[in-house]
C-alpha cells in the first residue's frame, strides 16, 4: 500500500510541516510518535510536496549512518547538499542518532544559513533545550503524531478492499494506528482471522500475517526478520530458495523498504517476527543467525574501511547480548543530553562532586575541570538543567600535571607503560560519571553517561585499541563488564582514602568491530577468526594462525571451496598456477607436502585420492 493511502487523514500535519517553508515560520520542525504511526510516510510527503514547488531537500536516514558529526555531513553531502545551498534538511529516524544531539542542536542548526530549515522526525519528543533555545536555531515546531481518525482508518481499509463488516472490527483493534491497519488490512485479504489478537496489536496482527502465508512464505519471513537488512547474500547463506524470487516476495510487502543497502523489514513487524521465531523454534532462530553471522565474515573480508558503519550496524542487530545491545541501543527514553560543559555549569558539577566524593576526591575532580575543561561533560535534563556529569579524555590528551594530581591516571599510566599498545593504537579514558540524588549507581543518567562513550568508540575507530574505565563500587556493573570483556586491576587504587576499582578493556587489532566480532561469536558458538584469512595469507589452527605462502594458500583455499569432494591436480594447477600443465609434474604433491608439515597435526586433513587428486575433510 502506498504512502498516498496511508496519508489519508494528515493534511493537518503535513501544513503544519510546510510552516518551515515561510520567510517568517520556524527554521525546525520536529515530529515524533511511536514506531508505525507513519513519520517516514509523512516525511516523503513533504519531501515529495517541496519538490514539486521546486524546493531543494535532502534525505539523511539515521538508522543508516554512525552517531557522529563526521558520518551525519557525509550522508549529506552524499545527497548532493553544499554549503550555501537553500533548502530543507530531512532527518529520518532521528531516535538512532540522539546521543549526538547536542552537536546537531548547538553546532549544526547555528551554522548553516537561515536559507536551510529542518524537519526532524523520531520516536522520542525534542529535548526541552530546543524549546528554550528556540531563538539560536531560528523557531522550532513540535508536531506530535497520532492515530488517524476512524473516518480516515475506514477510508484506508476502503481503499485497501477491506469488506465494512471487517473494517469496523480492524478499527476498533488498530485504534488508528498506520501500521496495524495495514497488517490487519493485509491479513483480511489473506482471509487470516484476526479476532482476539490481544493488547500487542502490532504483533499480533504480524503473526497473523505470518499465519496466512504459505510455507515457503512463512520461512522466508522468519529469515528476514533475522539480519538488519535483506540482501541476495544473506538469503542464500540462510538457504532461502530461489533468493531472486525471494527478493521479489518481500519487495512486495507494504512493510518491507526498498534501501540503498538492501530490503528493510518495518522494525515493528521485525521484532514481533523474530521474538515469535526466537521464543518457538529457538535452534533455528540460532540458525538463521550463525548463517548471517558467517555471510556477514565472508563479506567483510572484502570490505573496506568506508565500510565499517554497515558492519558494525550488521552485527550489532546479530548480538542478542541485553549488556551489549542496553550499552549500544538503551531502551531507556530521550530524556538525557550530555555535552561539552559550559563555565556555567562549575558551580553545579563541584556541587555533584562534593555530594558524592572526599574532599580529597573532590579536590582531584576540580583538577579535571581546571586542567582539561573540554573532558568534562554534563548530563541535562529535559529543561537544560545539570543532573549529572561524565569525565571522558583519550590518553594522549592527559597532561602530566593531572597525572600528578589523579591516583587513578597515574594508575592507568603505569599500566600503559608495562601494557603498551601497537603503533597507531588509540586509548579511551571514562574517569567517573556521576547523577544527581544516586551517585554512579543505575540511573537513567548513569546509562546517558555510557552511552555517549560510544559515540566516541564510532569516532575513534579503526584506531580504538583500550578503554580504561573508573568506579567506585563495580558491583552492579559486574556481570555488564565481564561480559563485555572488561578486566579487573588486581588492586583498587585508593583516592581520598575510598577504594576506586578499575579495569581496562582492550579492542583487539581491529578494534571497535574486532570486539563486537568477539561477542558475537562467542555468543553464537562460532570462532570469531576465519579459517583462512586472505588478508595475510594465514590459517586458524584452533587459537594460532599459521602464515602460509602464496601457492599454499591457493591451494589450501581451492580445496576449501569444495569441501570433502576431491579436487584433481589438473584443477588445482588451472585454478593456482593458471595453467592447464598436466605433464605428470610434482608440483602439487610438493606443495601438499609443504602444507602438511605446517598445519601439524590437522595435517592429515588433507587426504590424497588415488587417480585423482587431492580433498579436504
Amino acid at each position: 500500500m502506498s504512502d498516498a493511502v496511508m496519508l489519508r487523514g494528515r493534511g493537518r500535519e503535513l501544513a503544519s510541516l510546510q510552516r518551515v517553508l515561510d520567510a517568517n515560520g520556524p527554521r525546525v520542525a520536529f515530529v515524533y510518535g511511536v514506531a508505525g504511526i507513519g513519520k517516514s510516510a509523512l516525511l516523503n510527503a513533504f519531501a515529495n510536496g517541496v519538490r514539486g514547488f521546486g524546493t531543494r531537500a535532502w534525505r539523511v536516514d539515521c538508522a543508516a549512518i554512525d552517531p557522529t558529526e563526521s558520518d551525519f555531513r557525509a550522508a549529506l553531502a552524499s545527497t548532493g547538499w553544499q554549503p550555501g545551498s537553500a533548502g530543507v534538511v530531512l532527518v529520518d529516524t532521528y531516535e538512532m542518532f540522539r546521543i549526538a544531539d547536542p552537536w546537531l542542536r548547538h553546532e549544526l542548526v547555528p551554522s548553516l544559513s537561515a536559507d536551510v530549515r529542518f524537519v526532524i522526525a523520531g520516536r522520542d519528543p525534542p529535548m526541552l533545550e530546543w524549546s528554550t533555545e528556540r531563538g539560536r536555531v531560528g523557531g522550532l515546531e513540535i508536531l506530535p503524531l497520532v492515530g488517524l481518525t476512524d473516518e480516515a482508518a475506514k477510508a484506508f481499509l476502503a481503499d485497501a478492499s477491506v469488506g465494512k463488516d471487517h473494517a469496523d472490527m480492524i478499527c476498533r483493534l488498530a485504534r488508528g494506528h498506520p501500521l496495524s491497519l495495514r497488517l490487519a488490512a493485509e491479513a483480511d485479504v489473506a482471509r487470516v482471522p484476526i479476532d482476539e489478537v490481544g493488547p500487542r496489536v502490532v504483533a499480533a496482527l504480524a503473526t497473523a500475517f505470518r499465519a496466512g502465508l504459505d510455507n515457503d512464505g512463512r520461512r522466508l519471513l522468519d529469515a528476514a526478520s533475522v539480519p538488519r537488512r535483506v540482501t541476495r547474500g544473506v538469503l542464500e547463506a540462510m538457504k532461502c530458495r530461489g533468493a531472486d524470487d525471494a527478493l521479489e516476495r518481500l519487495g512486495a510487502l507494504s512493510f518491507v523498504d526498498e534501501t540503498s543497502e538492501g530490503l528493510r523489514l518495518h522494525d515493528a513487524v521485525q521484532a514481533a517476527v523474530s521474538a515469535r521465531l526466537r521464543a518457538l523454534e529457538p535452534e533455528r532462530f540460532h540458525e538463521l543467525r550463525s548463517a548471517a553471522w558467517h555471510h556477514l565474515q565472508n563479506e567483510t573480508q572484502r570490505a573496506g574501511v568506508s565500510e565499517l558503519r554497515r558492519f558494525t550496524a550488521d552485527l550489532l542487530f546479530l548480538i542478542d547480548n541485553p549488556f551489549v545491545r542496553e550499552a549500544m541501543f538503551p531502551a531507556t527514553a530521550h530524556a538525557f543530553s550530555v555535552e561539552r560543559s559550559r563555565k556555567e555549569d562549575a558551580e553545579a558539577l563541584r556541587g555533584l562532586w562534593h555530594e558524592f566524593e572526599t574532599p580529597e576526591g573532590a579536590t582531584v575532580l576540580d583538577a579535571w575541570l581546571r586542567l582539561r575543561p573540554d573532558a568534562v561533560r554534563s548530563v541535562r535534563d529535559r529543561t537544560g538543567a545539570v543532573v549529572g556529569c561524565s569525565i571522558v579524555a583519550e590518553w594522549r590528551d592527559i597532561p602530566p600535571s593531572l597525572e600528578r594530581a589523579d591516583p587513578v591516571v597515574a594508575a592507568w599510566s603505569r599500566h600503559t607503560a608495562s601494557h603498551p599498545l601497537p603503533p597507531g593504537q588509540r586509548t579511551l579514558t571514562h574517569r567517573r560519571w556521576l547523577a544527581a540524588g544516586t551517585g554512579e549507581g543505575p540511573s537513567g543518567v548513569q546509562a546517558a553517561a555510557l552511552l555517549d562513550v560510544k559515540r566516541d568508540y564510532f569516532r575513534l575507530r579503526p584506531h580504538l585499541g583500550r578503554l580504561y574505565l573508573s568506579v567506585r563500587d563495580p558491583q552492579p556493573f559486574v556481570d555488564a563488564l565481564r561480559t563485555l570483556g572488561f578486566v579487573p586491576f588486581d588492586e583498587p587504587i585508593e583516592v581520598g582514602g575510598e577504594p576506586f576499582h578499575l579495569a581496562t578493556l582492550d579492542f583487539g587489532p581491529d578494534s571497535v568491530d574486532g570486539w563486537l566480532n568477539r561477542i558475537a561469536a562467542a555468543e553464537l558458538g562460532e570462532s570469531d577468526q576465519p579459517f583462512l584469512d586472505e588478508r595475510d595469507r594465514s590459517v586458524d589452527l584452533g587459537g594460532a594462525r599459521i602464515q602460509l605462502s602464496p601457492l599454499e594458500f591457493g591451494v589450501l583455499n581451492t580445496l576449501a571451496a569444495h569441501p570433502a569432494a576431491p579436487v584433481s591436480r589438473a584443477d588445482l594447477l588451472r585454478d593456482v598456477w593458471r595453467t592447464g600443465y598436466d605433464g605428470g609434474s610434482n608440483t602439487v604433491d610438493v606443495v601438499i607436502r609443504s602444507l602438511r608439515r605446517k598445519l601439524g597435526p590437522v595435517g592429515d586433513r588433507i587426504e590424497t585420492v588415488r587417480g585423482v587428486g587431492y580433498r579436504l575433510r
